[in-house]
């Protein structure tokens, strides 16, 4: 997974957590978070922050983790407000 700039379309960050192909991304209302979708059925979550919480660091996207809980394709990929 590459992450580009959006104005210039330069390498911002690059990740390999999936072994396949992403099928899916979305992105959450307030856009600090997004998470992807692989075929193998996995989620990957990824956040805008400092990394390692280290406020005196410069934001970047921060890979949290991933996930295999799914026995069938992802069809979608959302995030839910919170009330």
């Amino acid at each position: 997974l590459k992450v580009l700039d959006g104005m210039t379309l330069e390498e911002v960050s690059h990740f390999r957590v999936s072994k396949d192909m992403i099928s899916k991304i979305g992105f959450s209302p307030d856009t600090q978070y997004f998470a992807t979708a692989d075929v193998e059925n996995c989620v990957a979550i990824y956040k805008w922050a400092p990394k390692d919480d280290d406020e005196s660091k410069p934001k970047e996207w921060v890979y949290l983790g991933k996930h295999n809980a799914h026995y069938k394709p992802i069809t979608d990929i959302q995030f839910g407000i919170s009330p």
